[in-house]
């Protein structure tokens, strides 16, 4: 169960790290040097530069491609999929250096819909997300082996669940907020 709670922590740095709304956050254009084609960084600072590898719509970033963020020259994050009215829309895959990896359905800058997050040390999240975390039903799958299977609310396991062990073996319960209720 430690291993549980281990997971659901780093997935809610990873959705920390990848939770950006472009429209209502603040922020600025960041131009390509190369291509001149602008695309919106809510979390601007001097420092970042970007590159991106797709079309360019009235000087904005548009349809399939990659995009790479840059802070003091250093990668930040890594995008491959669809900008939409300047923003990451659709189907994509977000990478930021921390090693994490989000796949799925994008809307706004957010992870939304059917999606799939990586970690680091191998323990994955497969799901549904809203608003950037995982909320509706997702399996949550442990390093070890384990599998949670499970309603999410707002980040974390909330509702009826079944963990199953790496031997077969399974418990089924109710947990409030990652707290197991006694049964």
């Amino acid at each position: 169960m430690k291993n549980v709670i281990l997971a659901v922590v780093s997935l809610s740095l990873l959705v920390a790290a990848s939770s950006v709304d472009a429209q209502n956050a603040e922020g600025d254009w960041i131009a390509d040097a190369k291509t001149g084609c602008k695309v919106w960084v809510p979390d601007y600072s001097s420092n970042m530069s970007v590159t991106w590898t797709g079309r360019c719509k009235q000087g904005k970033a548009e349809g399939e491609g990659e995009l790479e963020c840059y802070e003091q020259k250093e990668l930040s994050m890594m995008f491959f999929g669809t900008m939409k009215d300047d923003e990451m829309t659709g189907q994509g895959t977000a990478v930021p250096p921390t090693g994490y990896q989000y796949t799925g359905e994008i809307k706004h800058g957010r992870m939304e819909g059917k999606g799939e997050a990586i970690f680091p040390y191998g323990e994955k999240y497969k799901g549904d997300f809203k608003d950037g975390i995982p909320n509706g039903v997702g399996i949550l799958f442990l390093n070890n082996g384990d599998t949670y299977f499970c309603e999410w609310i707002e980040g974390k396991m909330n509702g009826k669940g079944t963990y199953t062990y790496n031997n077969g073996n399974s418990y089924q319960g109710i947990w409030n907020y990652c707290e197991q209720v006694k049964q």
